[in-house]
């Protein structure tokens, strides 16, 4: 059933009766080589702990808050849904995973989350490279899992679920189906509004005419995963339509008012989805999904000139905005 949500007059969803009351966040980190990658990427485990002992920061910055983690703790006795997680565009700061991970593990699920090349390892001629680099390394997560049986033991597999914001979104639209013409893409800079990396890949020369079909094809589907919720993802107007109507599993896309950017509002033909479920969240901005701002934080940006990377327009508050996106996560995942 596709259906059209407006959060402004909707009701605060009520979080799962999966929450895990009394516990703290643990994190373990493990790395796992890539054959797509030719080198070991980071994967990031978050799970709930009854542990108790000296937190440390994760996201430790001047310009965002961080989340306390307890590093390599035990976890906490049960079996956990697990969530896919890949935060960000083609040079977005991982910090920006923290809050999601944290609060999803609060709701008693099991986060696994594959680092991506930071803001200054990606190379621009590389970048295309990431259409298809972004989903393996999130399968490759979810594999490892049975590489760590201390991990694996814990986790439900028969609910695995995915989320994604921006880039992070197209890749786990293209692992449940969505194909991205190769045709589109490398015409995505000849007009505005379709891909939010032009100025970047037409600054460093980036000749879209060389790149392989296969750079961009080659992706495969994820059957583990069950459901997804993807907000404002990258290059959907990108995507052929005959793929979108062969997606089988259900997909909530979550439009922090992306017609600000219009590289980043939903396409129309994501109509095409058949179990597709797109939600508007009118008053926020796609700002609303990075972390909270520090006092300092707001003052350096602020005398930059974008202290809208941390005020949000009206009086909703970005942790109003944070419950909002977590609560239609669980609506989905529950």
């Amino acid at each position: 059933m596709k259906k059209v949500i407006s959060f402004l007059g909707m009701l605060m969803l009520s979080f799962s009766a999966n929450a895990v009351d009394g516990t703290e966040t643990g994190l373990q980190v493990k790395r796992i080589y890539s054959p797509d990658r030719q080198r070991d990427v980071e994967i990031y485990y978050w799970y709930p702990t009854n542990a108790r002992g000296d937190a440390e920061a994760f996201g430790q910055s001047k310009v965002f808050l961080s989340t306390d983690v307890i590093r390599d703790a035990e976890i906490a006795p049960g079996q956990y849904p697990v969530v896919l997680l890949s935060h960000g565009g083609m040079r977005s700061a991982f910090v920006h995973t923290g809050w999601i991970a944290a609060a999803l593990v609060k709701q008693g699920y099991f986060v696994v989350v594959p680092k991506p090349p930071g803001f200054d390892a990606l190379q621009p001629q590389s970048a295309p490279h990431e259409l298809v680099r972004r989903p393996s390394d999130i399968s490759l997560a979810l594999s490892s899992l049975k590489q760590h049986p201390a991990l694996d033991q814990y986790v439900d597999h028969r609910r695995v679920f995915g989320a994604g914001f921006f880039l992070g979104g197209t890749a786990m639209m293209t692992l449940a189906g969505a194909k991205i013409s190769p045709d589109a893409y490398k015409t995505s800079c000849e007009q505005e509004g379709v891909n939010i990396d032009c100025q970047w890949l037409s600054t460093n020369r980036v000749d879209f005419t060389a790149i392989r079909d296969e750079l961009i094809t080659g992706t495969t589907t994820d059957p583990r995963i069950k459901a997804y919720v993807v907000i404002n993802p990258e290059l959907t107007q990108t995507f052929d339509e005959q793929s979108l109507k062969a997606i089988s599993v259900p997909v909530t896309v979550l439009d922090l008012s992306g017609s600000e950017n219009a590289a980043l509002a939903p396409a129309k033909s994501l109509s095409e989805i058949p179990q597709l479920k797109l939600s508007r969240v009118s008053a926020a901005t796609p700002y609303s999904a990075f972390s909270r701002c520090s006092e300092i934080g707001l003052q350096i940006l602020t005398a930059e000139g974008a202290d809208d990377m941390c005020i949000e327009p009206g009086a909703v508050t970005r942790a109003a905005h944070h419950r909002k996106i977590i609560a239609e996560m669980i609506e989905v995942f529950k």
